[in-house]
């Protein structure tokens, strides 16, 4: 029996199942039959089943192994820019900056090395430990798994909710309809401090302000506290408050009401329409915006940052609601051709270098 217990530990250490088993076989007919002795084999062998069986299991659900084939992430076209996200400097919102890049097919690989690099300035902020990196990236069935390295692991419990999300955010938007598996050193990660990941990590709009709410999103775009950059923070309407016609109209108005109305005192963050300004009408007509805002508009003076934050806010705000693609600003029911700094208002504008362009 000595030797039987031997081969029962030897397999459990550092045998191959199949090695284990054949050596135990030629161990059991070693032995003579005798009555007492084949029940000991019995619950040898039992005992030996079970250990195997808790081998198997332990590896299996700390490894993702993924059966089915291992696609990498690929555009249809080279890209040469990527939305990478951040977080605000003060860590409390997750900061979208587009960034220029190598023409690649592979932009989610490298949106996610330039996220774990992390951010170009010292206008953005990370909560993922500088010394994480990046060991795989690609779908496999219904899930995106990124595949990262130890440190990952050892995130605050604080910070955590936010890391997860920066990847989500950083990288679903690229691969429509899958969720997320994030993953350090092949293992599914469920669990980082006291904070347990979602089974199903998804997607649908960044810094939502009530988690809660159902219905549809309106994501608003803010600037951040130091005038740099825009902040989106999106707002849930109840669906039973959209209306099955117009409601683009209806949303778009709803979304300038909330630009409009500033940001929550307590975020950090900062209006961008000068006080005062109010919203005279609002229609939406084959994806055409046409928002007609009060003279106040333009008290802000002057001042080409205040001017480009201003535009921007009015125009990535109007555009996220769907239905919508391009924007006519009036100023008093009337076409304006210029703002005090120069930008040309006079046609219908829609974003277009990208929501916190980087230059290098």
């Amino acid at each position: 029996m000595g030797r039987i217990t031997y081969f029962i530990f030897k397999a459990k250490k550092e045998m191959p199942a199949k090695t284990a088993k054949a050596k135990l076989r030629r161990c059991f007919m070693n032995i003579k039959k005798r009555p007492l002795v084949k029940l000991l084999l019995v619950v040898t062998l039992f005992i030996f089943t079970l250990v195997l069986a808790a081998c198997v299991d332990t590896q299996e659900s700390n490894s993702d192994s993924v059966d089915l084939p291992r696609t990498p992430i690929l555009e249809e076209q080279d890209k040469t820019q990527a939305t990478v996200y951040y977080t605000t400097s003060d860590q409390k919102w997750l900061l979208p900056l587009t960034l220029p890049i190598q023409a690649t097919r592979e932009v989610a690989k490298v949106a996610m090395e330039r996220l774990l690099a992390g951010p170009p300035n010292d206008w953005a902020s990370s909560v993922i430990p500088a010394d994480v990196k990046l060991l795989d990236l690609y779908s496999s069935g219904e899930y995106v798994y990124v595949n990262l390295t130890e440190p990952f692991a050892s995130i605050s419990t604080e910070n955590a909710p936010l890391a997860v999300e920066s990847i989500a955010a950083t990288i679903l938007p690229l691969v429509q309809g899958y969720s997320l598996k994030i993953m350090v050193n092949n293992n599914t990660l469920t669990q980082i401090g006291d904070y347990v990941l979602p089974e199903e990590i998804t997607w649908s709009a960044p810094n939502i302000v009530d988690k809660e709410a159902q219905g549809v999103n309106l994501t608003i775009y803010f600037s951040d506290a130091n005038a740099m950059y825009l902040v989106p923070q999106s707002y849930t309407i109840p669906a039973e408050e959209v209306p099955d016609e117009d409601f683009a109209t209806m949303l778009t108005e709803r979304a300038l009401q909330l630009l409009l109305a500033g940001p929550d005192a307590e975020s950090g963050l900062q209006p961008t329409l000068w006080p005062g300004t109010q919203l005279l009408d609002c229609s939406v007509s084959n994806g055409l915006a046409t928002v007609n805002f009060s003279g106040d508009i333009i008290q802000y003076g002057g001042g080409h940052a205040a001017e480009s934050m201003l535009v921007d806010s009015i125009l990535y705000t109007v555009t996220a609601v769907p239905g919508v693609s391009e924007v006519q600003i009036l100023i008093d029911g009337e076409k304006v051709e210029f703002l005090p700094e120069g930008t040309e208002i006079s046609t219908p504008l829609q974003p277009t270098n990208g929501l916190n362009l980087v230059l290098d």
